[in-house]
């Protein structure tokens, strides 16, 4: 879990310059793999936590720069609109810059 810029050293640097542009995949295709900073030391089955799947993720609006504002998250069981921070704090550092793409 991040603690904040306190917290890093140089080993959690390099670590993160180790790794930094690596995606997970699993069978040849990238993985969803989840993260939480809590869970009062029990992991409950993700399809009892997120049920559906992730259809699409439709940027609607832009910024200045190209980092995403607002974007619509397209999902079997329904579709809402997020910003571009919520969107970060699913995908990680790099979610308002990011584009995305259709995996056959």
């Amino acid at each position: 879990m991040y603690g904040g810029a306190g917290a890093e050293t140089a080993a959690t640097d390099a670590a993160v310059a180790a790794t930094a542009g690596q995606v997970v995949t699993y069978q040849g295709r990238p993985a969803v793999t989840y993260f939480f900073a809590g869970s009062g030391g029990w992991t409950e089955s993700v399809q009892n936590v997120c049920r559906g799947t992730l259809c699409a993720i439709d940027v609607t609006h832009h910024g200045v720069s190209p980092r995403i504002v607002s974007a619509v998250v397209v999902g079997s069981r329904g579709r809402t609109t997020v910003g571009g921070a919520q969107l970060q704090g699913a995908l990680g550092p790099a979610g308002t810059d990011a584009t995305f793409a259709i995996v056959p």
